[in-house]
């Protein structure tokens, strides 16, 4: 089997024509070690450091030393004052320690300078600030294909994309899903495995059933561990009825007749058929114990 770490389900052409611009069109970033401002950053419309379109949009996030013990740090703006600033503002601000992120954006206009302010600190020490800025507003900032649609499905800006249901709560959409690709080239989830049941079976022979059918669930196995009392083939098998005794099928196995346990890692890929249940099956008499580690939907 062929292993693919973090392939995601493609989209469709339509939905790839509008993804999100994660880079910033504009940079600024500032070390304190006290109260004070940064140097200022030239927004201007065809003027600036940035030729274009003015940011708009803006997000700045810092962190501090533990000695400073509080701070207030400020999005400031100013208009333009003959190609220098004029009076600054503060925007936005935040008082969260020792880290934080803060956001700020324009609707109707924009400022032609902006800067970082530290305007209060507890105790001097280093304070590192970057701020970034983005030439779309928020309503379009989705970028691509037209018209854009804004940061729907997401909590912040820019876009980071939120599922739609809350961990530990079952799926209401189709998820972006990890992957992986089998043998035949068609992708896969990898199942993750929630339940285990404990592997006790005394003085028993032949098929054994150690994870009971559900319905129409299909049962995949990640880990697997059993000891044996005495030598003897063993088998994973699937099936119905009592102890797997219809429509056997074998998953796993023979072992040769000298074993005496086994431990296997399937990672979820060794899968029963749907409405089975999973038994073990022994060549001769034997006790076992072990444990066995599954999901079952």
């Amino acid at each position: 089997m062929k292993w693919v770490c973090g392939l995601l389900i493609v989209l469709p052409l339509a939905a790839q024509q509008n993804q999100t611009r994660v880079q910033p069109d504009c940079t600024l970033g500032a070390s304190f070690t006290n109260t004070g401002n940064s140097v200022n950053y030239d927004n201007r419309s065809q003027l600036s450091v940035n030729p274009g379109t003015p940011c708009t949009l803006w997000a700045l996030t810092w962190q501090a030393q533990s000695a400073v013990t509080s701070l207030t740090i400020n999005i400031e703006g100013a208009p333009d004052s003959n190609g220098s600033p004029g009076t600054f503002t503060s925007l936005a601000n935040a008082t969260t320690f020792p880290s934080g992120k803060l956001t700020y954006s324009a609707s109707t206009s924009f400022y032609p300078w902006m800067r970082i302010t530290v305007s209060a600190v507890g105790s001097a020490g280093t304070i590192n600030a970057v701020l970034n800025g983005w030439r779309e507003d928020q309503a379009s900032i989705a970028g691509g294909g037209g018209g854009g649609s804004g940061c729907v499905g997401t909590s912040t800006t820019p876009c980071v994309v939120d599922g739609p249901t809350a961990q530990g709560s079952a799926p209401t959409k189709p998820p972006v899903q990890v992957a992986i690709v089998d043998n035949a080239g068609n992708i896969i989830t990898p199942a993750y495995c929630n339940t285990s049941t404990n592997i006790t079976l005394s003085a028993v022979s032949g098929e054994n059933q150690i994870i009971a059918l559900s319905g129409s669930t299909v049962i995949r196995i990640c880990n697997i561990s059993v000891g044996m009392s005495a030598s003897g083939t063993v088998s994973i098998t699937a099936g119905t009825g009592s102890n797997c005794g219809t429509s056997t099928v074998t998953l796993w196995g023979p072992y040769p007749s000298n074993t005496t346990g086994f431990a296997q890692d399937f990672a979820g890929v060794l899968v029963a058929p749907a409405g089975d249940a999973v038994c073990l099956n022994f060549g001769s008499t034997v006790t076992a114990g072990g444990g066995v580690s599954f999901a079952q939907f």
